[in-house]
């Protein structure tokens, strides 16, 4: 059971990574079309 709850925290955990990149991205593409 504890072994499940570390997968799930670990697969939430990339969830976010990849939201918090995926955000980061799109704010330095939206910067850089505002300042073309």
């Amino acid at each position: 059971m504890e072994c499940a709850h570390n997968i799930y925290n670990l697969y939430m955990l990339h969830i976010f990574l990849y939201i918090f990149i995926f955000n980061f991205i799109d704010f330095y593409f939206i910067l850089f079309v505002i300042y073309r």
